[in-house]
């Protein structure tokens, strides 16, 4: 009798780890612009839990981050993202995105202007770019064990958008990332603060 109670729990541990390994997968391509480590994840708005895409890219002069809201309709009922779309959106001059590097001691916090649009693929993306993202991927392959990011709301009530990534199974890729860069000393584009 024991015999299928515990293959019926070995079968569900093993489903379980299927499952959970998806967030922990980081992987690396190039290709003639880019540099890039994508995982999947999933974000939280209030009660409502959605799946997510990172991308981490840089190049020799520039870095930039691509965070892809798979089902982005659920979103709108709770989180107007229409406000980041497109070169004349009202969110375009504020700095609503925050990345957090935990595990540093004293957190590291960017805030950065974002860009928004709907990719090919179907999902809206929030687009952040600039120098000072190298740096924090520089950080990122020495030190910190958690990648937060949040993304606050144009209108009232605030809501906020909220993903956090482990970053322990990435060190080696984000390494190979951060090297890629080789851009100027001074930064192009300052994040709109650091705290």
């Amino acid at each position: 009798m024991r015999k299928p109670i515990l293959f019926g729990i070995f079968i569900i541990f093993l489903f379980s780890c299927d499952l959970s390994a998806e967030t922990r997968t980081w992987n690396l391509t190039h290709n003639e612009m880019w540099t890039t480590v994508e995982t999947v994840g999933t974000a939280d708005i209030n009660e409502l839990r959605i799946r997510v895409v990172l991308k981490l890219m840089c190049n020799k002069k520039d870095a930039a981050l691509d965070f892809e809201i798979a089902d982005w309709e659920k979103v709108q009922q709770t989180f107007d993202l229409r406000t980041f779309e497109g070169p004349d959106a009202p969110t375009r001059d504020l700095a609503l995105t925050t990345i957090d590097l935990v595990g540093v001691g004293p957190k590291q916090s960017m805030s950065f202007h974002q860009n928004g649009f709907i990719s090919p693929n179907g999902r809206f993306v929030v687009a952040i770019g600039g120098a000072s993202l190298a740096k924090m991927y520089k950080r990122m392959s020495e030190e910190g064990n958690l990648l937060r990011i949040r993304i606050r709301s144009y209108q009232n009530p605030r809501q906020f958008i909220v993903s956090e990534f482990s970053l322990n199974e990435a060190r080696k890729v984000i390494s190979i990332l951060a090297a890629a860069y080789n851009g100027p000393r001074t930064e192009s584009r300052k994040p709109a603060s650091i705290k």
